[in-house]
């Protein structure tokens, strides 16, 4: 009833200021599970639901636009042609072109994934340095992370973490990067689990938004969403609906930690 009385007052309240937002245009990463993934549905994932969710409450329909945040970052498009990201870091240089919708719906560690006989123990970020290893191209390192990669670490770029995670298996690569539980689904989901061991950086942790194109004319409805998502995160809701989108018969790979950057 609560949640029925704000939607009706905020949409008195914003039906003015927000009378260009016909439909919400999401951009979606295609390969960042359990965030954001295509489906034979169409896209899936936290992110997606909750603006499934949150936009359906206002009756304002959704549409996905495939969108690659690593070719953002680079090529500076700003975002065009999308109104809300359904899954992105939150980093210092995007600042002037989107606004990050607090709180965040996940927090997750940075991942290292290695081979299974791999002798993981005592190792150290140094150890890495030599080593040839590999990401998704669609994975955005953090903020804090990057600057240690480039000047440190070798990393090339695969298509798609499944590949990734293939060769990785075949000894193409002596590691992997990604988010910790993207990591964790795609190894299930390519059957890989026995295979890999997760080096998981207590000291890298980034959470992971949803983000407002600055100029687009949906940008009024960030209040509503932040609401509803501080409702959602107190209530439970978003850890249950982030557990839900991980495979349910997933065995997490054997996590060892890793020390701080450095």
């Amino acid at each position: 009833m609560k949640s029925l009385l704000f939607v009706l007052s905020f949409l008195l309240s914003t039906s003015l200021s927000a009378e260009q937002c016909k439909l919400l245009r999401v951009g979606a990463d295609t390969a960042w599970p359990p965030y954001s993934r295509t489906s034979g549905a169409g896209f899936a994932g936290v992110g997606p639901h909750i603006l499934n969710v949150s936009f359906g409450e206002l009756e304002i329909p959704v549409s996905f636009v495939p969108i690659n945040l690593a070719i953002e970052k680079e090529k500076r498009f700003k975002f065009q042609n999308v109104d809300v990201i359904a899954a992105t870091y939150r980093r210092r240089d995007w600042l002037d072109d989107l606004q990050f919708i607090e709180p965040a719906y996940a927090a997750d560690r940075l991942g290292i994934a290695l081979r299974k006989e791999t002798n993981a123990t005592g190792i150290t970020w140094s150890d890495l340095t030599g080593a040839v290893g590999g990401k998704a191209a669609s994975f955005v390192q953090s903020a804090s992370f990057e600057p240690f990669a480039k000047q440190y670490l070798f990393i090339r770029q695969e298509s798609s973490a499944d590949d990734l995670l293939t060769f990785l298996r075949d000894s193409k690569y002596e590691y992997a990067v990604g988010s910790r539980y993207q990591i964790r689904y795609v190894s299930h989901e390519t059957g890989l689990d026995s295979l890999l061991l997760l080096l998981s950086d207590p000291n890298e942790q980034d959470d992971v938004y949803l983000a407002f194109v600055k100029n687009s004319p949906c940008l009024p409805y960030a209040a509503y969403l932040k609401k509803r998502l501080r409702d959602w995160k107190e209530d439970g809701t978003l850890a249950r609906w982030l557990e839900e989108m991980m495979p349910k018969d997933a065995t997490p790979p054997e996590e060892v930690g890793l020390e701080a950057l450095g």
